[in-house]
């Protein structure tokens, strides 16, 4: 293969030359990727759960070259923006926001070893749709850290759907704070 016949990394800041056989697609910049760009993506990416009424549930993950479902079939990542937000030169989150059509009703961090609110609401979200007492879709998007034991968590119902949810999670306390939280 001649210079001029070779593929390079379509992902921002490499230029990786890909072997034949090796590459990758980028569903996001629509480019060509290399192997280790695909999995780096997929390593720190958000992971997006759809929790609906009927029991069933959809799972996402949403890099920032990248987004596939389950079974690693494309998806659309233009229902959601991804932003890093830098806390410091080498520390910060990533923050996952549905663009529009959906609100967030809860957030919080998870930590390793120590139980959290949001992981309380997580575990009441699944268990309601085991159940088929979901009172309605909800998406739980969990979003890397810089800190290895930390992890970002946020729950976004659709918008008609918020003092549902509220009322839901808080009973009749929702009504008086006009939110979940």
């Amino acid at each position: 293969m001649s210079d001029s016949e070779q593929i390079k990394c379509g992902a921002p800041r490499c230029e990786e030359v890909i072997e034949d056989g090796y590459e990758q697609y980028s569903n996001i910049l629509d480019v060509v990727i290399c192997d280790g760009c695909y999995t780096s993506d997929t390593e720190h990416a958000s992971a997006i759960t759809k929790f609906s009424p009927d029991g069933s549930v959809e799972r996402i993950i949403l890099g920032d070259l990248v987004a596939i479902g389950e079974y690693g079939d494309p998806v659309d990542a233009s229902s959601w923006k991804r932003e890093w937000r830098a806390s410091s030169a080498w520390r910060g989150h990533y923050d996952t926001i549905f663009v529009s059509g959906w609100t967030e009703v809860e957030e919080d961090l998870l930590l390793w070893g120590e139980r959290t609110e949001g992981q309380d609401l997580g575990v009441k979200i699944q268990t309601a749709c085991e159940e088929g007492t979901l009172p309605c879709e909800v998406s739980v998007i969990a979003d890397p850290t810089s800190n290895l034991f930390a992890q970002g968590i946020s729950f976004w119902v659709r918008d008609a759907d918020a003092m549902t949810f509220a009322v839901w999670v808080k009973g009749d306390a929702a009504y008086a704070g006009a939110t979940s939280r």
